[in-house]
């Protein structure tokens, strides 16, 4: 058995199809696009019945072997076969630097569990912002940090608070979006001088996040999630009297994920 531990393990997010099965072996023979390149790779059909054979987007946990990608793991999208999500996920990943493709897989798949329906609408239009997007994939701080690493870890700290003090699963997904979204200040701190910036209102905050329009169609929805957010969205060092519970839950993930 190979010392799997000297060997380079990647993840990568990749579309897969079956090109064609063999009764007899047991063996199906899968296309998986790696790179912009077709890896071709005979799977057992036990390990990979799971996955669409029409084809589906799929994480594959992969290591290096004097030159060859050898697939380890299989992790599927759910509903990643729907057409428009396609092309969302497709410039995802043209955003995406290569050692981030686990966590364009982590965002869409948060969005497959969302049950609230406004809530699952409002992410998905998160997700379709492409200046959000290629912000959120590109931007490093001047201590080159990346944000999407920042951001997913703020996020996951508050869904682990959320989950840890047993709160319905509508707080728990709110405070995930809520921890996410909380850097995009910085993103008006690129496009405006540091003196506009703080000096904007709360009117004028509101008038220059990137994601405006998206929070607008949030609150003519429902318009509770729409106010947990922008008051999320606004926390600095300390929060506002008689907070909501998302905010409280997104302060404690800002303190430990520093």
């Amino acid at each position: 058995m190979s010392n799997l531990t000297s060997l380079l393990r990647i993840s990568k997010m990749t579309w897969a199809t079956r090109l064609k099965t063999n009764s007899h072996t047991g063996l199906e023979t899968w296309c998986f696009q790696v790179q912009g390149q077709d890896m071709i790779t005979p799977i057992r059909s036990e390990n990979i019945k799971h996955v669409n054979p029409a084809g589906q987007w799929v994480i594959c946990d992969m290591i290096e072997k004097s030159g060859y990608l050898e697939i380890m793991k299989i992790s599927t999208l759910p509903n990643s076969y729907v057409a428009e999500h396609n092309e969302k996920i497709k410039f995802h990943l043209q955003c995406a630097h290569q050692d981030q493709h686990y966590q364009v897989f982590r965002l869409w798949s948060f969005y497959h569990q969302i049950t609230e329906a406004n809530l699952k609408d409002f992410f998905y239009e998160i997700l379709s912002n492409k200046i959000f997007i290629v912000w959120l994939y590109s931007f490093q701080d001047k201590n080159n940090n990346r944000q999407l690493t920042q951001s997913i870890n703020i996020a996951d700290n508050a869904k682990k608070i959320a989950t840890q003090i047993n709160v319905s699963k509508n707080v728990t997904d709110l405070s995930f979006i809520a921890g996410l979204l909380y850097n995009i200040k910085e993103f008006n701190i690129q496009y405006l001088s540091d003196n506009v910036y703080s000096q904007q209102s709360e009117e004028r905050f509101f008038q220059n996040l990137v994601i405006r329009e998206q929070l607008i169609k949030l609150k003519e929805k429902r318009e509770q999630p729409y106010h947990i957010l922008l008051r999320c969205l606004q926390i600095n060092s300390k929060i506002s009297n008689n907070p909501y519970l998302v905010e409280l839950i997104t302060h404690m993930a800002l303190k430990i994920s520093k």
